[in-house]
């Protein structure tokens, strides 16, 4: 079942608001199997580190990403985004503060790479692979919303096809 929820997140890149190509997914609470995995492309033109300017990501926005996400996620219970998706998100409703729970999404491939993701909350999160094994990794706090991954390389144009796993941690 593919969700669309353009209303649930902004973009990391202004302008940008296309869901990915193919790789969409709603990822429910307890979804099996877990992790999810699939394959994505990485790299692009767009170079992060510019796009990054004034967020507090510890210099580790450093690539070259694709302009729309590479993957796009819903997060959460069915229930919810039912709910949500016809309505404005409210953060301070109980559902959203309550239901935290960690996930990692890990890409891996033959060139070094950095992920960035954008959180319902408009948070950035980032990481990369620079310690040349190529893997980059987010571990955060996940709560319930739609969720924007770009997948990039430490060169510009460098296309890759990559493995993403999206995996529920115990809390």
């Amino acid at each position: 079942m593919k969700i669309v929820i353009l209303a649930l997140a902004g973009a990391l890149i202004p302008g940008s608001g296309a869901l990915a190509q193919s790789h969409d997914a709603f990822l429910e609470h307890g979804f099996q199997p877990n992790p999810y995995a699939t394959t994505v492309n990485a790299g692009g033109g767009d170079d992060l580190a510019a796009l990054s300017e004034g967020l507090d990501v510890n210099g580790l926005c450093t690539g070259w990403i694709p302009q729309d996400a590479s993957f796009v996620f819903f997060y959460g219970s069915s229930t919810v985004a039912t709910d949500r998706i016809t309505a404005a998100i409210d953060e301070e409703d109980p559902i959203w503060r309550d239901r935290l729970v960690p996930i990692e999404i890990t890409v891996t491939g033959d060139v070094d790479l950095v992920l960035a993701l954008e959180a319902p909350d408009g948070s950035i999160w980032c990481d990369s692979a620079g310690s040349g094994d190529n893997q980059a990794r987010i571990t955060l706090a996940a709560g319930t919303g739609g969720y924007h991954v770009y997948v990039g390389t430490r060169r510009p144009n460098m296309n890759r096809r990559v493995r993403l796993t999206v995996r529920e941690m115990q809390p």
